[in-house]
C-alpha cells in the first residue's frame, strides 16, 4: 500500500476488504527453522493453532478517482515474497525508474531508490518535501490497515481516517 502511495503520489481514501483463514492449524518446526535447509531430512513439527488471517483482498478508492486492488497471502505454495505493481496511467515515476520503459526494477532497487532519496534529503540541508517514507506516513499506514480490519469486520467500504 505505502509502494502504490508512494509511486503514483495518490492516498487511498476507502478500502473493502475481505478476509479469512483458511489454515486453522500448521506445522510450526521444533527447534531451528532456515529457509534454505539443504540436505538432511525432514524436520520435526508439531501443531500449533493459527488465529490469525491468511488471505485477504482489498478494494482500494484512491484521491483523484483512481481504483486499485491487492491480494496478499500466506497460503500460496511456491510463491514467497512476490510483489507486482501495475500503474496503468501516464507514467507517473520518472524520478524512481532508471531503466527504459518495459524493463523493471526489482526488490533490491528499492533500498538503492530508498537510500538515494534519503541522502539528497540530507544534502539539501534537509529542505523540501522528503521522497522518502516518514513518521507520518507510517502512522498513515496504520490507519488504513485498521480501516481494512474494519471494512472486513462490518462487509462494507470503510473511509481511512485523516
Amino acid at each position: 500500500m505505502d509502494l502504490a502511495q508512494f509511486i503514483t503520489g495518490l492516498h487511498i481514501e476507502q478500502v473493502n476488504a475481505d478476509l479469512a483463514t483458511f489454515h486453522t492449524e500448521r506445522k510450526k518446526p521444533i527447534g531451528g527453522a532456515e529457509t534454505f535447509p539443504g540436505p538432511g531430512g525432514k524436520k520435526v513439527t508439531e501443531s500449533a493453532k493459527i488465529v490469525t488471517e491468511d488471505y485477504g483482498a482489498v478494494l482500494l478508492h484512491l484521491s483523484g478517482g483512481a481504483r486499485g486492488v491487492f491480494h496478499v497471502m500466506q497460503m500460496h505454495a511456491g510463491r514467497k515474497n512476490r510483489l507486482y505493481l501495475e500503474v496503468c496511467s501516464p507514467p507517473r515515476s520518472p524520478r524512481t525508474s532508471h531503466f527504459p520503459g518495459g524493463h523493471a526494477e526489482g526488490f533490491p532497487d528499492a533500498f538503492k531508490q530508498l537510500d538515494l532519496a534519503f541522502y539528497s534529503f540530507i544534502g539539501s540541508g534537509c529542505t523540501g518535501q522528503p521522497r522518502f517514507p516518514t513518521f507520518a506516513d507510517g502512522d498513515r499506514e496504520v490507519r488504513i490497515c485498521e480501516a481494512i480490519a474494519q471494512s472486513a469486520r462490518e462487509g462494507r467500504w470503510v473511509g481511512v481516517s485523516s
